[in-house]
């Protein structure tokens, strides 16, 4: 194998190849594609070669960091920073990395996006503030326009930007030479020598206003969601040939984030399924199994580049500590500390027991048993369900049907783009009913309900009376008999207690099955729990587009289950729906 000639950087990258340095398998195929360019194309410049590693580019960048920058809190404060291998890998190499072709005599790097996911506490704000410094006056390119990237003003000037004025101001020969501004309209830190700045850039207007960019460092995109701005920024560095857009992320619990789909498609580069030369990625974590052990030492180090290093094992085992009897305890552990996403920080149901629940069924057979149909209008701009629970001795199944606005998956206010795109694929692939118009048609759901109380035993039919009563008016009227239509009313905690308890019991003894609807799955890992003072629970979303609907539906069916088979069996033989 070639080597980089810088120790370091080498020392890790064999360690990992070699199996002595225990990482997770995005990692290792990122050294093994490191090794795989440098084979191709080698340390040196040479004729008909697109890119090559030059070893001073790299050693530039880091020295940059080790002589200009100083630690300015905790244990380390006043100290020089000192570049660990790992960090000569992931933060270091993609800087030594040039194009062949130079313009005006001047180096082209070969990566103009750089996407870097690990977990909390390895220092990643700190190398975006670094970073964007470097970017300033040492990157030797004049007027460039540096942004710190963030959901909201408050977020882009505590995280990174923060950071890089306080790391100017820690430095006297750094602060001798740029101005930092402190004003609203003026917030900024200036290098008048180059005419360059690093300014933090949060509104949609600044954002939207088309400033030409030489770097846009994005700390924690596992928040962003707005998709259109993201590709402003790329076509923002069109006319800068040295423009490089960073990202870097923890995981999160929004896989309709921008940091959900860019650590999908490093993955996809890594693993070679798309060849993308100009973008550089790289994921600590844990591999699959691994989170049976996530309470373990060796998974910790395994995740965790720095571990033992600004981050201690009593600090990793106080976090285990507080996440085993605590389910949102242990979630927060996965997602900051493994860098593993899961369905919600705050997720109230194990989604390992509900996809065990999967199976193929198909309505026709369980025509002889008891069935519930539940209805959850929602709103007629949104997901709309209909719900059938089948239900015979201590068995039940269930099969949920959802309903949707064909104009809403043109709303980019109501979802964003990577919501809109999975939406329209589920209704492709027949999860979803999309009706004409910009709401839910529904003289279609009464259809499929008159046919359903048509084919099957149904005994009952919960709804939710907001926004229902014209919906049932029109049933009465077509002959559906009323009184097996039940109001449920949804305020409050002790309606939805005791039936989504039973319902979680039901999942995890696996006497619950379904037909593996990614819709429903998608709606029961969006559930999140509130609690009152005595305990009570109740459902809710974190997010407005975290849809619940077809959880909603399900307890519905489950509390009526409840009512109707206390009163129909005797003490001893209840059967829990």
């Amino acid at each position: 194998m070639i080597k980089t000639g810088i120790d370091k950087l080498d020392y890790y990258t064999s360690g990992v190849a070699s199996g002595e340095i225990d990482v997770c398998r995005w990692v290792r195929l990122a050294v093994d594609r490191h090794y795989s360019d440098l084979d191709r194309w080698g340390v040196k410049k040479k004729q008909g070669n697109p890119y090559y590693f030059e070893v001073r580019a790299a050693s530039h960048y880091v020295g940059f960091f080790e002589e200009k920058l100083r630690h300015y809190d905790g244990v380390f404060a006043g100290q020089p920073f000192t570049f660990e291998p790992w960090q000569w890998f992931a933060f270091g190499s993609p800087f030594g990395w040039l194009r062949y072709q130079r313009i005006n005599d001047k180096p082209v790097r070969r990566f103009r996006e750089l996407d870097v996911f690990v977990p909390k506490k390895q220092g990643k704000s700190i190398w975006i503030a670094g970073t964007m410094l470097y970017m300033l006056e040492y990157d030797d390119y004049p007027g460039a326009q540096v942004y710190s990237l963030a959901l909201n003003r408050s977020h882009a000037e505590t995280l990174g930007y923060r950071d890089a004025e306080i790391l100017v101001n820690s430095s006297p020969e750094l602060k001798a030479k740029y101005r930092v501004n402190k004003g609203a309209a003026t917030r900024g830190i200036y290098f008048d020598g180059m005419n360059s700045h690093v300014k933090p850039l949060v509104s949609k207007e600044e954002i939207a206003d088309g400033p030409k960019i030489h770097v846009a460092a994005n700390d924690e995109v596992k928040d962003w969601e707005n998709f259109d701005l993201y590709n402003t920024l790329i076509n923002g560095t069109a006319s800068d040939p040295m423009a490089m857009v960073i990202n870097i992320s923890t995981a999160g619990d929004n896989k309709t984030s921008l940091g959900y789909e860019r650590q999908a498609y490093v993955e996809q580069i890594l693993d070679g399924r798309i060849e993308d030369d100009q973008t550089f990625g790289i994921v600590y974590g844990i591999d699959a199994g691994d989170e049976k052990e996530w309470d373990t030492e060796r998974v910790w180090k395994k995740a965790n580049p720095n571990y033992g290093i600004t981050v201690s094992k009593e600090y990793y085992d106080n976090r285990v500590k507080a996440g085993r009897n605590n389910q949102h305890n242990k979630a927060i552990f996965l997602t900051k500390h493994l860098n593993m996403w899961v369905d919600s920080v705050s997720g109230w149901l194990n989604m390992d027991a509900w996809d065990k629940c999967g199976a193929d069924i198909k309505t026709e057979d369980y025509e002889s048993w008891q069935c519930i149909v539940s209805i959850d209008l929602a709103s007629k701009i949104d997901l709309t369900v209909r719900l059938k629970l089948f239900f015979q001795d201590d068995k039940c199944v269930m099969f949920p049907s959802f309903y949707m606005p064909e104009e809403v998956l043109q709303d980019d206010k109501k979802y964003n783009e990577a919501m809109r795109s999975q939406l329209r694929r589920w209704a492709d692939m027949g999860h979803i009913t999309l009706t004409s118009g910009s709401t839910v048609d529904y003289d279609v759901i009464k259809g499929d309900v008159k046919q359903d109380f048509r084919d099957y035993d149904v005994v009952e039919m919960p709804y939710d009376p907001w926004n229902s009563t014209q919906f049932i008016n029109s049933l009465d009227k077509d002959g559906i008999d009323v009184d097996l239509m039940t109001e449920y009313t949804q305020a409050g905690y002790k309606a939805w207690t005791e039936p989504m308890k039973e319902t979680e019991r039901m999942i995890l003894e696996g006497r619950l099955a379904h037909d593996n609807n990614p819709v429903m799955r998608w709606c029961m890992g969006n559930v999140v729990i509130r609690l009152d003072n005595n305990d009570n629970i109740r459902p809710e979303k974190e997010l407005p587009q975290n849809k619940i609907d077809g959880a909603i539906a399900l307890f519905q069916a489950v509390a009526v289950g409840i009512i109707r088979m206390q009163e129909d069996t005797t003490p001893g033989d209840l059967m829990v729906v």
